[in-house]
């Protein structure tokens, strides 16, 4: 089907420098015939952060332009362009950062697919990113909420 298996691995980094925090994340990544697509949830001074990192093709100024974003829970879309915190092309990739509410991380954390898509107007029918990423053990997403949580 064009897709590989999606692998869940919690990384941390740590600081650089004095007055750094070390941030440890949770990345979900999988590669497909249209690319790379990464769901990282980033455990930053015990709050989560959303990173998604795709692809865009060679698209990255048509994508960068995109106003609207979507989260995705399995299947069911949530208007997330107000809580985005950045966008830039990295090495290629489009890397967006979201903050996310409680009751986003609680969805999240029971989770089958997950996903963000960007669209240039919310009735667009073609988007970027992604939008069905599997879990493959929701368990996996909420042992790691309850551990930033602390």
């Amino acid at each position: 089907n064009g897709k590989t298996r999606t692998t869940w691995t919690v990384h941390t980094l740590k600081a650089d420098s004095p007055g750094d925090v070390d941030v440890t994340y949770l990345k979900g990544q999988r590669d497909t015939t249209q690319g790379i697509n990464k769901f990282i949830l980033q455990c930053i001074k015990k709050k989560l952060q959303l990173l998604v990192i795709f692809d865009p093709q060679g698209r990255e100024d048509e994508y960068m332009a995109y106003n609207v974003d979507y989260l995705f829970i399995d299947g069911k879309k949530t208007q997330i362009d107000k809580s985005r915190l950045n966008r830039q092309v990295v090495n290629g990739w489009i890397n967006a950062g979201y903050r996310l509410t409680d009751a986003q991380i609680a969805a999240i954390a029971q989770a089958k697919t997950l996903g963000v898509v960007s669209l240039p107007t919310p009735q667009a029918g073609m988007f970027a990113g992604f939008d069905s990423l599997p879990v493959d053990s929701p368990d996996t997403i909420g042992n790691f909420v309850q551990s930033c949580k602390g």
